[in-house]
């Protein structure tokens, strides 16, 4: 009811300042010139606004689909400009992030997002001129097409709906 609301805001915002936090403790011990950098610290903070604000659009689809979340993009991003395990931490905190809203619990939206995530951020790293490009969407495509099957056999899922979601 109501009068649980105020706990609930109270233990979400929690939730998301621990997540983030282990992202901030990140960069503050392995990645000190970023984390002292304003510029840097600016555009991880824009991009998972960016990531959160299309995964609350997403959740008003219905069916949701959380595939739809940018995760893989922004670890692409993180990838090039700054690196690949800086990169990886942030797709799994992105992942966890969006997995904890209310609206994707009980849905594979944490799983194929880490999936999707750190296989863009692992697939960026080979990037060097502009026509590697292809790599990272081939290991993130595949990504997304193997978790899609792990989740469509898990959950008996109809080829169709396997498909769909790939």
């Amino acid at each position: 009811g109501a009068e649980r609301a105020p706990g609930r805001i109270v233990g979400a915002v929690l939730f998301n300042a621990l997540v983030v936090a282990i992202f901030g403790i990140t960069l503050l011990l392995f990645r000190p010139q970023l984390y002292r950098s304003f510029r840097a610290l600016a555009f991880f903070a824009a991009t998972f606004l960016l990531v959160e604000i299309v995964a609350a659009v997403v959740a008003h689809g219905d069916p949701v689909h959380p595939e739809l979340i940018p995760v893989a993009l922004a670890a692409i991003l993180f990838s090039v400009l700054f690196d690949p395990r800086i990169s990886l931490i942030a797709a799994m905190v992105l992942a966890v992030l969006i997995g904890g809203q209310s609206v994707y619990r009980g849905t594979n939206a944490l799983f194929i997002n880490l999936i999707g995530g750190v296989a863009a951020a692992f697939g960026a790293r080979v990037i060097r001129r502009r026509d590697e490009a292809f790599y990272p969407m081939a290991s993130v495509a595949a990504a997304y097409l193997l978790a899609a099957i792990a989740i469509g056999l898990t959950l008996d899922w109809p080829g169709a709906e396997v498909g769909r979601s790939a």
